[in-house]
């Protein structure tokens, strides 16, 4: 170190041990530094992968559910007189919804809020009523229960899908029916905008109502 090269071998070997000790930690470090990377990206790409398997899994049982929903959708119901087609029920409730308006109004709620609670109410109480729609309305709940559970876009997806696949009747109707008994979907379904669509013809039948019975109310 101070001037010319040594002869001595044990010079050397120290020498040896001292660029070993050195370059050996500086690549150790490397090492390590890599290692730690490759690992990270690794978890990274298994964990992309089970969130791809588990979204495919949520995916496959709302098609089934959905599929089985629409397969087994309620067409006929037994009511006063034998048996009727469920289009009648919706132009009745469609009829009674616009009329049971001016009986207990709640001026603190919204006309549709009314009209979305009469209809919550009339399914909960009808002795009629009270089991229409209950084999779709079990198959509902298990689809909000998969789409709860899915993330953000897909969730939007399914949802999207659904719409498409009902009518805003259909779906007025399922929903303000399982509402009235499942209750631990209520916040759910009330911030799903398109299931708290009333019926158009409700909706103006009530205002004409409320109008010549001299109520206020409020959009």
């Amino acid at each position: 170190m101070d001037a010319a090269f040594s002869l001595k071998n044990s010079d050397w070997g120290d020498f040896g041990s001292f660029i070993g000790g050195v370059y050996g930690s500086i690549f150790s470090s490397i090492t390590l530094v890599v290692v730690l990377i490759t690992s990270y990206k690794t978890n990274k790409a298994s964990k992309e992968q089970l969130m791809l398997i588990k979204n495919e899994q949520h995916f496959t049982n709302f098609s089934k559910l959905l599929e089985h929903l629409k397969a087994n959708y309620i067409t006929t119901y037994n009511g006063i007189g034998g048996k009727n087609s469920i289009e009648d029920f919706y132009k009745r409730l469609e009829v009674w919804l616009g009329l049971a308006i001016k009986e207990n109004y709640n001026k603190n709620l919204t006309l549709k809020e009314n009209l979305i609670s009469y209809a919550i109410i009339r399914f909960e109480t009808n002795p009629e009523e009270q089991d229409l729609f209950k084999k779709e309305a079990k198959l509902f709940k298990c689809i909000i229960d998969v789409i709860q559970k899915s993330p953000g876009e897909l969730a939007d997806a399914m949802k999207v899908i659904f719409e498409n696949t009902f009518s805003e009747t259909e779906r007025f109707s399922l929903s303000t029916y399982t509402h009235a008994h499942y209750p631990k979907t209520r916040a759910f379904l009330l911030n799903w905008p398109s299931l708290t669509i009333v019926p158009p013809a409700s909706y103006v039948q009530a205002q004409l109502n409320l109008e010549i019975n001299k109520i206020e109310w409020k959009e």
